[in-house]
């Protein structure tokens, strides 16, 4: 049996207390170090048979020589040095999405983590979910046909993260999910905004990504919408599959013949992706190998936010 990764989360906001919750019974996990700039003070609690520190001391994690590895879940424009300390003091990283603000920083990191012989990882958590993964298969199947276009809408009211954009926040997952579905890097990418009035930010995005001639990405973000939404259809020249994760736990397949759809309910049995994302770093760090979503991949997803959020 594998000895468990000794780990410390950074970060005990919205996605850290997600982590934290996981982390607790994963099987590959000793998780006994939490720290928070929210902690008042340091104070060691027995939970699940284990003793969690919380502190709001980095350094004291990245000095504790017996912790292998780091999670990072703090706002993402903080993920520069604490990845940074992190990997200087021979630790394994997994950073929350995205990897760090701006690009040369991404490429510090990743020849940091070269340098050092470490895991870096970024959770592009969508790329470890059950049913895109199962989408993956059946838009390589020949009833699908070629890729044509891929439709995403992911909105929500808030939270009006300050000093960030709704297209580093939300459209970041639909960028990396766009990638991972064409294989290919975007040849040209459009976006049109609207600002708030607080802090010139966009809360509404639309953009494109062109793939090649004949394969486009089309998506809608926003922070102003009074319902959630998240939906996702994939067209190909002989089917279509939609797939709305908010609703259902299935997938919609549409065969195309003629002007006639015929549709097909796919169902399908998944586990908590942040248990499959978990389970993906400890396997890295104890095969040696380059996780699916690495540095390399934390880096082409910024370039393209990058250039989105530039345009109006």
């Amino acid at each position: 049996m594998n000895k468990k990764i000794s780990v410390a989360l950074i970060g005990y906001g919205y996605w850290g207390q997600k982590l934290f919750r996981v982390l607790s019974s994963h099987e590959d996990f000793s998780f006994h170090h939490c720290v928070d700039s929210s902690f008042k003070k340091n104070k060691t609690i027995k939970k699940n048979g284990n003793s969690i520190v919380y502190s709001t001391n980095t350094d004291a994690v990245f000095s504790d020589s017996t912790i292998d590895a780091v999670i990072v879940a703090t706002p993402f424009a903080t993920h520069y040095p604490l990845v940074k300390g992190a990997l200087l003091s021979k630790k394994h990283v997994l950073v929350e999405k995205p990897m760090v603000k701006y690009e040369k920083e991404a490429k510090e990191i990743i020849s940091l983590a070269l340098k050092e012989k470490k895991t870096l990882m970024v959770d592009h958590t969508f790329l470890y979910d059950d049913a895109i993964l199962l989408i993956k298969k059946y838009i390589h199947s020949p009833k699908f046909g070629e890729l044509e276009a891929f439709y995403a809408t992911h909105e929500q009211y808030g939270p009006f993260y300050k000093g960030e954009s709704v297209v580093w926040d939300l459209g970041v997952h639909d960028v990396s999910l766009a990638r991972f579905f064409f294989e290919r890097e975007p040849v040209s990418v459009e976006s049109q905004h609207e600002y708030s009035h607080i802090d010139e930010k966009s809360i509404l995005s639309q953009f494109h990504l062109k793939f090649s001639k004949h394969q486009h990405a089309f998506v809608r973000v926003s922070w102003v919408s009074p319902e959630k939404r998240r939906e996702l259809t994939l067209i190909g020249t002989k089917a279509i599959i939609t797939y709305n994760p908010v609703k259902s736990d299935m997938l919609f397949w549409y065969e195309r013949k003629n002007s006639v759809l015929s549709q097909q309910k796919i169902f399908f049995d998944r586990k908590e992706t942040l248990i499959s994302v978990l389970s993906h770093f400890a396997k890295s760090i104890r095969s040696h190998t380059s996780p699916l979503t690495d540095g390399e991949e934390g880096l082409k997803t910024i370039q393209i936010l990058q250039k989105l959020d530039s345009l109006e």
